[in-house]
């Protein structure tokens, strides 16, 4: 059979002429000029029935009128074309920009359980050969280890209560990366549970902190593949759960602390392999790569957070002030003979005052001058310390 070549704007015509039909019976192809619908495609070269599906055996005629040819310029059965002011507006592209080809990774596939999430983590998985995990809410049966952890002071249960809950080998990452994963489960399955801070400002007045996946700070590592390959290629790495283990369970006199803080940035598979690495070295010179490394691969959660005293009021905040001072003075003045004059020990005790102190009593004089002169006196900013334990998951 002659196929006519399709023109441009003549598709409509090109079915009419060249559509073909089985007759439903013995698959004998037929041709009809007329336009009708067409039936399932058959594959090139396959004439096993059972690949296609069965045409209706009398197929609809698509349209009553005798000449199909529309008049020049009518616009009969078909829809106006509306070009709208939306349409004209030039598209965003959402897509990013990367240095090097080798930075682009394919996008994984979902996980197939309903119940588990993926996360990136602060180091975006450099260190590791996956980029990225799979993570699930805590059951009851995983706080049982951290409830035992905490009475029994012994962190492998909370590593291993948070490794239950990921799909991948939990002593294997970075410090940064896990101290992460005990916000993440202490911000995501407890949802009614919020976690609250409970800290007292400078001036003696109690606060609450809301911790939430709003103002958890992160500190994303910054350094590329390719760059942390190449300290890789030195024979450094980062220190993971495991060494931190290490230090959990023996004590360590000073100067095994000093090594073995160094030895844990050296690829090796025992701390023994570790530390003759360490010692093969003749100069500092492992010291000075060690110390650079460590500063460009800094990671994890920013534990400290600006804060303001939300319960501050400037006449009961110069009182308290004045019982800190008050209290300080009383038990300097136990260490020394009672004759001592007055003004001797206030001056001693002015001299002994840490920075802290100092600067909190100056400002004391200067609220009592904006209470003196009826002026707004605003507290000042506070940096408050945030921590993460086996106690945190019972709230």
């Amino acid at each position: 059979m002659n196929i006519t070549p399709v023109k441009p704007g003549s598709i409509n015509a090109a079915l009419e002429k060249h559509t073909v039909w089985e007759d439903g019976n013995d698959g004998t192809i037929i041709s009809n000029t007329q336009p009708r619908t067409p039936s399932a495609v058959r594959i090139p070269g396959q004439h096993n029935k059972q690949n296609m599906v069965q045409p209706p055996l009398n197929p609809p005629v698509s349209s009553n009128i005798t000449n199909p040819q529309l008049p020049k310029g009518s616009t009969i059965g078909v829809e106006p074309l509306v070009v709208t002011e939306e349409q004209h507006k030039p598209k965003v592209d959402h897509r990013v920009e990367v240095d090097n080809l080798e930075d682009i990774k394919y996008v994984k596939a979902q996980s197939k359980n309903p119940n588990n999430i993926r996360e990136s983590l602060p180091s975006h998985c450099l260190p590791y050969d996956f980029d990225d995990i799979e993570i699930r809410q805590f059951k009851a049966r995983d706080l049982s280890k951290i409830y035992r952890s905490a009475i029994d002071e012994n962190f492998s249960l909370i590593v291993d209560a948070i490794g239950a809950t990921v799909n991948i080998d939990i002593r294997q990452l970075t410090m940064g990366d896990f101290t992460f994963l005990m916000y993440w489960h202490r911000i995501n399955s407890y949802p009614k549970s919020p976690y609250i801070i409970e800290w007292t400002s400078r001036y003696g007045n109690a606060n609450k902190y809301t911790v939430n996946g709003t103002n958890l700070i992160i500190n994303e590592m910054k350094l590329t593949q390719l760059e942390f390959d190449t300290y890789s290629g030195m024979g450094l790495c980062l220190p993971t759960v495991k060494d931190l283990e290490v230090l959990q369970t023996i004590r360590l006199t000073p100067d095994q602390q000093y090594i073995y803080n160094l030895a844990q940035f050296i690829k090796g598979d025992s701390i023994k392999e570790k530390i003759e690495i360490l010692d093969s070295f003749e100069d500092l010179s492992i010291q000075e790569y060690i110390k650079e490394f460590r500063e460009k691969t800094e990671h994890g959660v920013i534990e400290t957070v600006k804060v303001i005293d939300n319960n501050f009021d400037l006449n009961i905040s110069i009182a308290n002030i004045q019982k800190q001072q008050d209290n300080q003075l009383i038990m300097f003045k136990s260490r020394f003979k009672q004759n001592m004059q007055e003004s001797e020990l206030i001056r001693l005790f002015q001299l002994n005052m840490t920075p802290q102190q100092k600067d909190l009593f100056e400002e004391l004089e200067i609220m009592r001058y904006h209470l003196e002169q009826g002026k707004t006196y605003l507290p000042r900013e506070e940096e408050l310390t945030l921590t993460v334990n086996a106690l945190s998951f019972f709230p």
